[in-house]
């Protein structure tokens, strides 16, 4: 995974490996809030970014059930995970992040009993 300009190119295999682990979805976290950019995916793919993006999120969930959540910072790339593991836990997070991620999964956790 690598910064191409103003977008993030992610390689084969790098964030999908089979049709299973294909299309969780990815997300952008701006200033303004959060918005879905695309779905995971087997061959290379590039994720265009809006303006003022400071990390993204991809959603995986394992075969036992397990979910994780992989926040990149933009646009260093420094990933953090965040799952049901681990109990949610933000607290690893930057500070300009951990709001609205902590909030998205407040939500998501509200939404999916």
């Amino acid at each position: 995974m690598e910064m191409r300009g103003g977008n993030v190119f992610v390689g084969y295999h790098e964030w999908a490996w089979s049709l299973r682990t294909s299309g969780f979805p990815v997300f952008a976290i701006t200033q303004s809030g959060v918005v879905k950019i695309g779905v995971t995916c087997k061959k290379p793919a590039i994720y265009k970014l809006p303006e003022g993006t400071i990390a993204i999120i991809r959603q995986y969930v394992s075969n036992l059930g397990n979910e994780t959540w992989y926040i990149y910072t933009i646009p260093e790339l420094h990933e953090f995970r965040v799952g049901d593991k681990n109990d949610w836990d933000t607290s690893e997070l930057p500070s300009g992040i951990k709001e609205i991620v902590t909030n998205m999964i407040q939500q998501h956790l509200a939404d999916d009993p």
